[in-house]
């Protein structure tokens, strides 16, 4: 890459984040000085980053069972990315580059990694796992990390930010970056297997179904990968950037973009079954599925229950119509409800009814 080409791919990125910014501000003001809060979900337990801490959270009752660290060891941190977790311990990286594994029960440190470099980078920590090691996505490097003792197993550089979690599987890590590229990378040893290059930036981390994997884009495509080769099967023009993740079900493929639409591909083809009509505002997140629905959260603070047949709204509820929620974490699903993480308004944590989009429960941390 020329010199002159190197400093316009670097002020696009600039750019992408500015353009990031202002998308996350257009509703509800200036960001706040606090983290964007995000979940993942072990078996009936939320776990949720927000600010300072990290909550575990019944998700049949929304009790509150720990947090780490607890209010006496308060760190100058703040958790931004979905804890990771295994059959073991639970893992959560903070913004100043370290990763925790703690006690599943308790939330007790077990270990931890400091991942400070050289390399600035803007983007949050993020963390994944397999069966025997934790990967760590900090700016521009990605370590494995031995579950067990914490220690470094490998690591390897991107030319780019990575910011989405690594897609980890026993033989293969997958990682998105800001350099529009997705790598393949030996999950043994580190080595790059294959790099494909999308020439469009990629926000979030790639999923797999069968020998396919599939991403979004901040290009206005989505694009249907061969796992093994790295070579491009199809690709489908969206109305807008696909930030999130996509979801697979059976044979369709289920993502929402930056204008407010859902979509329907078949993924062995990239026909498109159906598109949903607007919604309020964009989709940031990862749909979630349940029974022959989905389920969408926007920024404009609306959950919305959809028919993954034909694309129709089934039902949808402003969370809270006083404070302007903002939803950009993914929907998780549990039982009966659907819960979902709001960036501000009067509650964090929501615990819905899937039929009818009747609040359940709804707890704040503050």
């Amino acid at each position: 890459m020329s010199r002159i080409n190197y400093f316009i791919e670097k002020s696009i990125h600039r750019v992408i984040i500015l353009i990031l910014g202002i998308i996350l501000t257009s509703c509800a003001g200036a960001m706040p000085n606090s983290s964007w809060p995000n979940a993942s979900l072990d078996k009936n337990k939320l776990l949720v980053s927000n600010n300072q801490a990290m909550y575990a959270i019944s998700a049949d009752n929304g009790q509150l069972l720990w947090q780490f660290p607890n209010q006496a060891d308060k760190i100058r941190s703040q958790f931004y990315s979905p804890p990771a977790y295994d059959s073991k311990h639970i893992y959560v990286a903070s913004d100043t580059k370290n990763l925790f594994a703690l006690d599943k029960n308790t939330g007790n440190e077990i270990w931890s990694f400091d991942g400070t470099n050289d390399k600035s980078g803007t983007a949050p920590s993020y963390v994944t796992t397999n069966s025997t090691i934790v990967l760590f996505a900090s700016a521009q490097m990605l370590y494995a990390i031995d579950n067990i003792t914490g220690n470094l197993v490998w690591e390897f550089e991107s030319e780019e930010d990575l910011w989405s979690a690594p897609l980890a599987t026993d033989s293969n890590i997958y990682i998105s970056s800001m350099d529009h590229t997705i790598t393949s990378i030996d999950a043994s040893t580190g080595l790059e297997e294959w790099n494909t290059n999308l020439n469009s930036s990629i926000a979030d981390q790639p999923i797999i179904l069968e020998d396919t994997l599939f991403t979004g884009s901040l290009s206005d495509n989505v694009y249907a990968i061969d796992l093994s080769t790295g070579k491009i099967k199809w690709n489908f023009e969206t109305n807008g950037w696909v930030w999130g993740s996509p979801k697979a079900i059976d044979d369709q493929l289920i993502f929402g973009d930056l204008e407010g639409y859902v979509y329907s591909l078949n993924t062995e083809n990239g026909k498109n079954l159906w598109t949903s009509q607007k919604l309020d505002s964009p989709s940031i997140g990862t749909p979630a599925y349940a029974d022959g629905t989905i389920f969408v959260c926007t920024d404009g603070g609306f959950l919305y229950s959809i028919n993954s047949s034909n694309g129709k709204t089934i039902w949808s509820i402003e969370l809270d119509t006083k404070n302007a929620d903002r939803i950009l974490a993914d929907p998780l699903i549990y039982s009966n409800a659907v819960y979902v993480i709001s960036m501000s308004g009067e509650n964090l944590v929501y615990s819905i009814d899937q039929s009818n989009g009747q609040i359940i429960w709804a707890m704040d941390l503050d």
